[in-house]
């Protein structure tokens, strides 16, 4: 009796659970894989999600952990890339898509493709900020005394700060430093505050095809039509796929047409957040999901999330150079605002 109980156990599972089963008994091929993608795309040793898959493939991470887990149900279309692994020519498409979805979600190389020119004409106004405020500007100061600056609160500021830096170089830079840090760690909570409140229609509508979400729904859709084609249950396949996502507003409302799914036996009008074209899939007149429909919405959501990239990397440029010359214009501005004042007293 012992020895039987473990084996109807297991086949008491759901036959799409026995297929990832299947997909992560080949875990040492996939860390090889892995291996090879780490090193066309190096930086991915710093992606948590990467790293996070290496760990559960290396300490044998069961099946349900895929599809409980929501870092690793992000994971799950990669382990099931596995089936498709038969030979060298499959081997080197596997290790092309496997970077270009992991790197897709590698935000924080986008965000240094899009703001390197930014930060870097940033930094060298401040640079040259700096080095006006301690070497030219106390020679200007005694100068600009008699003058009435009142007028143009501006300049007034600006001197004032000049002369804080002046005297208290080590104070005002680190609190220039504190500032910056400050300003950064808003800009990057900014998406997450987004995020979770894209389910108010006036924030929705700004978040409305957004990076992350374009990322979202590729992963959401992607994820389930993998799941759909190895046989899990359509109410399965939506919760597993909303983890998947990463993304709030897909995770609540995918779970809660899960639950009605499972409630009516089918047939249910998904919510508003998700493509019709998606419930088209599921609701189809057929009687059946059309998961080669889901696997052409994910594809297109891929692409159109490659566009919005190649766009902003293309953008950041122009819009550098415009924000750095006003920067730099204002600064000069300022400086030369109170000699004109001078000449035009003295004239």
């Amino acid at each position: 009796m012992n020895p039987i109980a473990p084996a109807t156990e297991k086949t008491s599972r759901p036959a799409y659970m026995l297929e990832v089963d299947r997909c992560l008994t080949r875990r040492d091929e996939l860390l090889s894989i892995l291996g090879d993608v780490i090193k066309i795309a190096p930086w991915l040793r710093h992606d948590a999600q990467t790293n996070s898959l290496v760990s559960a493939l290396k300490r044998a991470a069961p099946a349900e952990e895929f599809v409980s887990r929501r870092r690793l149900a992000q994971c799950l279309p990669l382990v099931l890339m596995m089936r498709d692994v038969d030979g060298s020519q499959e081997r080197l498409l596997i290790i092309q898509r496997m970077r270009t979805y992991l790197q897709h979600a590698y935000r924080r190389r986008w965000i240094w493709q899009l703001l390197s020119y930014p930060v870097i004409l940033i930094v060298a106004y401040v640079i040259t900020w700096v080095l006006l405020s301690l070497t030219l500007l106390p020679a200007f100061l005694d100068l600009y005394e008699g003058l009435d600056l009142r007028k143009n609160p501006a300049n007034q500021r600006w001197l004032e700060r000049s002369a804080r830096w002046a005297t208290h170089p080590f104070q005002s830079t680190i609190g220039t430093l504190a500032y910056c840090a400050v300003l950064i760690g808003i800009i990057k909570a900014i998406p997450y505050g987004l995020e979770y409140g894209s389910g108010w229609w006036f924030i929705g509508n700004i978040t409305r095809s957004s990076k992350r979400q374009l990322l979202a729904m590729s992963r959401l859709t992607g994820t389930m039509a993998a799941l759909v084609r190895i046989g899990a249950p359509i109410s399965d396949a939506l919760r597993i796929a909303g983890l998947a996502s990463g993304y709030h507003l897909f995770r609540e409302n995918a779970s809660l047409a899960a639950v009605a799914w499972e409630r009516s036996g089918g047939q249910v009008r998904l919510p508003l957040c998700f493509p019709e074209t998606l419930d088209f899939a599921l609701n189809s007149p057929r009687g059946v999901c059309e998961v080669e429909l889901i696997e052409k919405l994910s594809a297109i959501y891929t692409q159109r999330l490659e566009r919005r990239i190649e766009l902003g990397r293309n953008l950041a440029g122009p819009i550098a150079t415009v924000v750095g010359g006003f920067f730099i214009g204002g600064l000069y501005a300022n400086f030369m605002s109170p000699l004109l004042q001078l000449i035009t007293s003295l004239s």
